[in-house]
């Protein structure tokens, strides 16, 4: 009985320590949850949202690419995918086009996609880990 009411006061003690944690945890997920319902409600592009941001918060860490061990702020990121989407409409890509995009985890794969939303092409993406037997037809 002793060990019970020990486990117990041990709950509650652990719990104390740990509300602060908690609930700023449930607050973000609340806010979360309460953002993406209102960004369903707009029935805006993702790259429309990633403009605003961008807008809102130009030099703010948005990516650290472990790889390569640079991070990118909102802007430098936003300059690279338009890099990408230039590079794909002067090479043809339009609205509607189709791709998959087969490249590496990292910040040139989030703005080449960024940059493919951005001139309006659809993008299937494939993991960089995909053996290429697995790929073929």
């Amino acid at each position: 009985m002793k060990e019970k009411i020990n486990i117990l006061g041990d709950f509650v003690h652990r719990s104390w320590l740990t509300l602060d944690r908690d609930l700023t945890g449930l607050r973000l997920l609340v806010k979360l949850r309460w953002d993406m319902r209102r960004r369903m409600r707009e029935n805006r592009g993702l790259h429309k949202i990633f403009l605003d941001v961008v807008r809102a918060n130009p030099n703010k860490i948005c990516i650290v690419d472990i790889g390569s061990n640079r991070s990118y702020t909102f802007s430098q990121l936003n300059s690279l995918s338009n890099r990408f989407a230039n590079h794909f409409r002067n090479n043809g890509f339009k609205r509607g086009d189709v791709v998959a995009l087969f490249m590496e985890n990292g910040a040139e794969f989030v703005a080449a996609w960024i940059g493919l939303m951005k001139i309006g092409v659809i993008t299937g993406k494939l993991h960089g880990l995909i053996p290429t037997c697995a790929l073929t037809l």
